[in-house]
């Protein structure tokens, strides 16, 4: 499955069907699906992700519910996040955290493709446990 490729993304709200024939609709996504992980390397790919940290609030992407799914491709991830406000002055800086802490990764991976959607709008209820321990 081409994770972005239904990411001309007007809001999350296309579909397209995975290798399996099954469709992925972000739009209705909720805090017990993020992050949505793809293929069998989904997991260590989050625990990079983690090293993101943003830089606000000093809590990694992963626990703040930032990432709403990620999926390796060949030499290529496709991650899909959002911010906690469509105006979040350090958007720019997250997504190259992202890729800086994606390329190279295992010496295989050449490109990281960066989504950012705000349908379905991030809340905290997207966040870990230990995030919302961390905020108080």
């Amino acid at each position: 499955m081409d994770l972005l490729r239904f990411l001309g993304v007007k809001g999350g709200a296309e579909q397209t069907p995975s290798e399996e024939g099954v469709a992925i609709d972000l739009s209705s996504i909720t805090a017990a699906d993020v992050p949505l992980v793809v293929g069998c390397e989904g997991q260590q790919l989050l625990d990079r992700l983690r090293e993101v940290i943003d830089p606000e609030l000093g809590i990694n992407i992963v626990d703040l519910g930032l990432v709403y799914a990620v999926e390796r491709v060949g030499d290529r991830v496709d991650v899909v996040l959002t911010m906690t406000t469509p105006i979040c002055p350090l958007s720019a800086v997250i997504e190259a955290d992202v890729r800086e802490a994606l390329v190279g990764w295992q010496d295989q991976i050449e490109q990281v493709r960066v989504a950012v959607i705000f349908e379905p709008p991030w809340t905290p209820a997207m966040m870990s446990d230990e995030a919302r321990r961390l905020l108080g």
